[in-house]
C-alpha cells in the first residue's frame, strides 16, 4: 500500500470540508436565537474596554495586561486532526507515509489561530500608543505581531509533541510548565526590544525543545488524537445543542476525582423519584466538558469583576457571565435524551427533564452565587446591590415554579 503526499492532504481537506457542511446548517439556528446575547456581550464588553483603556496607566500596567490577554491564546493550541476510530485500522499502518496528512492539520491551525492573535492585537494595540512613538507606532505594532506569530508557531509544535507522549503524567507536566514559560515570554516581548525578547525566546525555545526528548513517544499517537479530536467535536455539538436539538455525539468521560462529591451535592433534592436521574445528570456534568466550561466562565467571571472599575460595569459583567452559564448548562439537558433506562426501569420522560433541570438550576445558582462574591465586596454600595439580587432571585425562582406548575396542569389534561 503507498498513499502520497497529496493523498494524504486532500483528505485531510475532504474531512475538513465534510465537518463544516454537517455545522454550517445549525449556525442559522445559532445566529437567530444567539444574536441578542452576542449584541449585548458585544456591546458590554467594547464599552468596558473603552473605558478600561482610558483609565489605564502607562508604563507596567500595560505590559502586564497584554501578558495575561495573550497567554490563552498563545498556550492553548488545538489541533483538528478530523481523525476517527477506523483509522486505527485503515490508516494505522500507513503512518510513515502519513507526514502530509498531519502538516496539513498543523498549518491549518497555526493559520486559523495566526487570524485570531492578529484580532485580539487590533484590540490590545491602543494601550501601547503611549509605548511607541508617534512616528514608529506601525513598524512597532508589526514586529510585536510578528514575535507573536513566532511564539504561536513553537507553541503549536510544542503541543503536537507533548500530545505524543505515552504516558498521561509527562503530558499533564509539560503542559503545565508550557504556561509560565509562554506567560514568561509574552512578558519579555511587550517590555523589552525586539533584539532582547527574539533571543529569549530562542534559548527558551531550544531548551525546551530538548527537554521534550527526554519522556518516551510515540510518532504518532493515534488514540490520544482520536480522543481529542472527539472531545473537540463534541465541543461544537455542545455550543450548538444550547441553542437547536442535534445529534449529539458523547465524548470519553473525563478523570475527575471529585466527581462523585459533586453528583452527591447537587443529586440531593426533595423529590426522591428524581434521584436517579439527579444522580445521573450531576455525573455527567462533572465528568463532561461542561464541567470545565462551568469552571473557566466562573473563575474569569470573579476576576474580570474584581479588577474593573464601575459600579454599573460590574452588575452588566455579572449579568452576562450569570446568562453565558445559562446557555452552557442548559447543553445538559440533551445528554441521556435516547436513554435506554427508561424501558428498562419504572423511569418516565418527565422524571428525566425534571432532573436535567433541577441539576443545572443547583449548579447554575451555585455559579451566580460565587459570581456575587466579588460584586457585593468591590461595589460601593453592597446593601442595595444585595437586595436586588435577592429580588432578582426571587422573581426567577417563582416564575421558574410557576411554569412547571402550568406544565403539571396541562400534563394532567
Amino acid at each position: 500500500m503507498s498513499i502520497s503526499s497529496f493523498v494524504a492532504k486532500r483528505l485531510r481537506a475532504e474531512r475538513s470540508a465534510r465537518f463544516w457542511r454537517e455545522i454550517v446548517p445549525y449556525l442559522r439556528y445559532v445566529m437567530a436565537s444567539g444574536m441578542l446575547g452576542f449584541t449585548i456581550f458585544a456591546i458590554v464588553g467594547l464599552y468596558a474596554y473603552s473605558e478600561w483603556v482610558k483609565q489605564i496607566p502607562p508604563g507596567q500596567t500595560a505590559v502586564w495586561a497584554f501578558t495575561l490577554a495573550f497567554t490563552p491564546f498563545i498556550a492553548i493550541s488545538p489541533v483538528r486532526t478530523f481523525l476517527r476510530q477506523a483509522d486505527l485500522a485503515f490508516l494505522l499502518p500507513l503512518e510513515a507515509r502519513m507526514d502530509g496528512y498531519f502538516s496539513s492539520c498543523l498549518r491549518s491551525a497555526f493559520v486559523t489561530q495566526s487570524v485570531l492573535i492578529g484580532a485580539v492585537w487590533l484590540l490590545l494595540w491602543p494601550m501601547f500608543r503611549t509605548k511607541a512613538g508617534a512616528g514608529h507606532m506601525p513598524y512597532e505594532m508589526a514586529v510585536i505581531y510578528g514575535e507573536l506569530l513566532l511564539l504561536k508557531g513553537l507553541q503549536l509544535l510544542f503541543s503536537w509533541k507533548i500530545r505524543q507522549f505515552r504516558e498521561k503524567s509527562h503530558r499533564l507536566r509539560f503542559e503545565a510548565l508550557r504556561w509560565p514559560m509562554t506567560a514568561g515570554l509574552l512578558y519579555a516581548v511587550a517590555a523589552g526590544g525586539p533584539a532582547w525578547s527574539l533571543l529569549l525566546i530562542g534559548i527558551v525555545g531550544i531548551s525546551y525543545s530538548l527537554a521534550l526528548r527526554l519522556p518516551p513517544a510515540h510518532s504518532v499517537h493515534w488514540e490520544h488524537l482520536i480522543r481529542l479530536e472527539q472531545s473537540h467535536r463534541s465541543k461544537y455539538f455542545s455550543f450548538i445543542g444550547v441553542f437547536v436539538d442535534v445529534p449529539r455525539e458523547q465524548p470519553p468521560a473525563s478523570t475527575n476525582k471529585l466527581a462523585p462529591w459533586f453528583a452527591r451535592v447537587f443529586a440531593s433534592g426533595r423529590s426522591g423519584r428524581n434521584n436517579p436521574f439527579r444522580y445521573l445528570y450531576a455525573l455527567t456534568w462533572s465528568r463532561s466538558e461542561l464541567f470545565g466550561i462551568t469552571v473557566r466562565l466562573t473563575v474569569l467571571g470573579v476576576l474580570l469583576i474584581a479588577w474593573i472599575s464601575g459600579d454599573g460595569i460590574k452588575a452588566a459583567v455579572y449579568v452576562l457571565f450569570v446568562y453565558m452559564l445559562g446557555l452552557q448548562l442548559h447543553a445538559l439537558k440533551q445528554y441521556h435524551v435516547y436513554s435506554d433506562w427508561m424501558f428498562v426501569y419504572p423511569l418516565t420522560e418527565g422524571q428525566r427533564t425534571a432532573a436535567a433541570a433541577g441539576v443545572v438550576r443547583s449548579v447554575h445558582v451555585s455559579a451566580a452565587m460565587l459570581l456575587a462574591v466579588p460584586l457585593l465586596a468591590t461595589v460601593s454600595r453592597p446593601a442595595w446591590f444585595a437586595i436586588a439580587l435577592a429580588a432578582c432571585g426571587a422573581i426567577l425562582f417563582a416564575a421558574g415554579r410557576l411554569r412547571a406548575f402550568v406544565k403539571r396542569k396541562q400534563a394532567r389534561l
